[in-house]
């Protein structure tokens, strides 16, 4: 028998211990470069990418569409993606193989997205 509430308690503590770790995530302030937002991260991150996201309509609507027109929106886009896998799907806490895998071939697919911007539109 105390072998039994032995291993609960152990149980009981191994999980406030997950719970505290987790709770350090979901604080109401957030610190970026030394400048304290009251704001959880989440939010802080919703408000990103929204600026993203209207910083890519007014590229696309006011600039005309050229290579550095289209830099930025990619750019923009790998940003926001970016700040998306990072915490949304919790991929900075993960293991760093994972990240290998997701950039990889967001690489290979940046090179071969500028390779086809690079070919001519025209007949030949």
């Amino acid at each position: 028998m105390t072998d039994l509430s032995t291993t609960v308690e152990h149980a009981e503590e191994a999980a406030q211990e997950v719970h505290d770790s987790h709770s350090a995530d979901h604080s109401d302030k957030t610190v970026i470069l030394g400048t304290t937002i009251n704001a959880p991260i989440y939010t802080v991150v919703f408000g990103a990418l929204a600026l993203l996201t209207f910083f890519e309509l007014a590229v696309a609507e006011l600039l005309p569409r050229n290579f550095v027109t289209t830099t930025l929106l990619v750019v923009a886009s790998i940003i926001k993606a970016v700040l998306v896998v990072l915490f949304y799907m919790h991929l900075k806490d993960d293991n760093p193989l994972y990240a290998l895998a997701l950039v990889l071939p967001l690489f290979i697919g940046l090179i071969a997205t500028f390779f086809l911007l690079a070919v001519p539109t025209s007949t030949y």
